[in-house]
């Protein structure tokens, strides 16, 4: 384990230099010899002097003495700040999920509360975010190619299931994998859709439902650049494969 680490720190592009043995932070304050200074976090409150300078072969060197406590307490909600910060690069579950992960990772008491930190984790997920693609196949290749894009919130099933095409027309795969049993057993299924809540360049997301032992449970989900027969066809087709395949049998 290294003993100096590099964290950002609570200003924008900041960062701050860890010491996991002795439990010091230090922050950034010029250039010795054309290497970066650091010196205690503590010098504005206490007018610690003790600095961290490298040498050329990246080993740092400390200077002074601290005349404080150690800084276990802050270095413990600097770490779990990090983690909450890069865990959304990873991962599409829910900020406060990934909140409730961090505490039981981080045992004791919380470093900070989630209003405190639910900011950082939106806008470290923003941060992650591609371009908007422009075009259906632009975005079926960019769901694929990111886990977080094409798997359920859970992180357990894959929830995107590809692209079909009628003629000039596209509709994009969305699949609940646990609820195909569901479609299975029913006796009956509808489809309803929504024409307002489209991203543009999409005519409609249309969803399918199976309705068993009274509760209608929705399955599917087709994004669909038009609303025709032949592009129906071609989604429901695709349905069937996926349930066939997953479940080893066919909705009645």
């Amino acid at each position: 384990m290294d003993r100096y680490i590099e964290l950002t720190g609570a200003r924008r592009k900041s960062i701050v230099l860890i010491d996991r043995v002795g439990q010091w932070i230090w922050h950034r304050n010029g250039f010795v010899a054309g290497n970066t200074r650091y010196r205690c976090s503590s010098y504005t409150e206490r007018r610690c002097r003790a600095s961290v300078v490298p040498d050329l072969h990246g080993i740092y060197h400390a200077h002074g003495h601290h005349n404080h406590e150690i800084h276990q307490a802050v270095i413990c909600r600097h770490t779990f700040i990090e983690w909450c910060r890069e865990r959304p690069r990873t991962t599409n579950i829910r900020p406060h999920a990934i909140y409730l992960e961090a505490l039981r990772r981080f045992p004791g008491p919380p470093p900070c509360p989630f209003q405190e930190i639910r900011a950082t984790i939106y806008r470290a997920r923003r941060e992650t975010n591609p371009r908007i693609p422009v075009s259906p196949e632009e975005l079926a290749e960019l769901i694929e190619s990111v886990p977080r894009y094409n798997m359920d919130l859970n992180g357990e099933h894959r929830f995107f299931f590809g692209l079909v095409t009628a003629g000039n027309e596209h509709a994009l795969i969305f699949i609940n994998v646990g609820a195909l049993p569901a479609l299975v057993e029913a006796w009956s299924a509808h489809m309803d859709a929504t024409f307002h809540s489209t991203p543009r360049g999409y005519y409609q997301l249309a969803s399918v439902h199976g309705k068993t032992h009274g509760i209608s449970i929705q399955v599917a989900t087709f994004l669909m650049t038009a609303k025709t027969q032949a592009l129906y066809e071609v989604c429901l087709a695709r349905l069937k494969e996926i349930c066939l395949q997953q479940t080893g049998r066919i909705s009645k």
